[in-house]
């Protein structure tokens, strides 16, 4: 390449780049955490939020319909749902995977909260929230429950990023991790609480170069940033919660 196609390329990546950050961004605080324009109501507690975002889809070079997400949606499920689970329903983005915790009738959608969802998009963005009580009361403070994060954020990328493989996805893919509703809470180490001041924990992304091994062991920066944002040097359960989210 010369310099000038060296300098082009540089400039369109960091382009595509900042577009990856914005739309997390606005997503996380505009969208799921307010539960203003999700494609399922996910409610206003504390969420884990996965975006994965292939970098063809953000160069224009994806696109498809909703039917062939449709057939491939089984390889999309909600992160660690619980609840009762629908078959994928066609929207304006794409298809939707969602568990709520009560039997409704699909054309009411609206009218319950869900547990989880995942969005697939038709240029293959993947958006995934759970909402499962991932925060729990403990006599005058609230808890964050930090191994059911990992093991969602780690269960969800594992087959995530299979499932991107078998849509025909090439690599890169970047993931951004988030975790929203974090202020006041506390991770508790040897039973003393280290409290959170954000409200947003807009965790460190990663790219995964190769679809070829696990892609789990990446997310150990994210985590131990959720460690951080409480004052604490690292996550010390981050080993466990890979073995124990297989």
């Amino acid at each position: 390449m010369t310099a000038t196609e060296l300098r082009d390329a540089f400039v369109a990546s960091e382009t595509v780049y900042q577009r990856m950050r914005e739309f997390r961004r606005h997503r996380v605080k505009e969208c799921i955490h307010t539960d203003q324009d999700t494609p399922v109501l996910i409610g206003h507690d504390s969420k884990v939020v996965l975006h994965l975002f292939p970098y063809a889809s953000f160069r224009r070079l994806i696109s498809f319909s909703a039917k062939e997400l449709v057939a491939h949606a089984s390889e999309f499920p909600p992160p660690m749902q619980t609840g009762v689970g629908f078959d994928p329903l066609p929207n304006l983005d794409g298809v939707v995977n969602f568990y709520t915790t009560e039997r409704i009738v699909l054309l009411k959608r609206k009218a319950a909260l869900s547990q989880a969802y995942v969005q697939l998009y038709r240029n293959g963005l993947i958006e995934a929230v759970n909402a499962g009580h991932i925060v729990t009361p403990d006599r005058n403070q609230k808890v964050l429950e930090i191994s059911r994060c990992e093991q969602i954020l780690i269960r969800g990328l594992r087959k995530y990023i299979e499932g991107l493989r078998k849509l025909g996805i090439e690599p890169p893919v970047w993931v951004f991790p988030s975790v929203t509703g974090m202020k006041g809470v506390s991770i508790l180490s040897d039973h003393t609480p280290h409290e959170i001041e954000d409200e947003f924990l807009l965790l460190p992304e990663f790219e995964v170069t190769s679809f070829d091994g696990d892609p789990a062991p990446l997310l150990k920066g994210a985590c131990d940033a959720i460690y951080n944002a409480a004052g604490l040097l690292e996550s010390w359960t981050f080993a466990k919660s890979l073995e124990n989210a297989r």
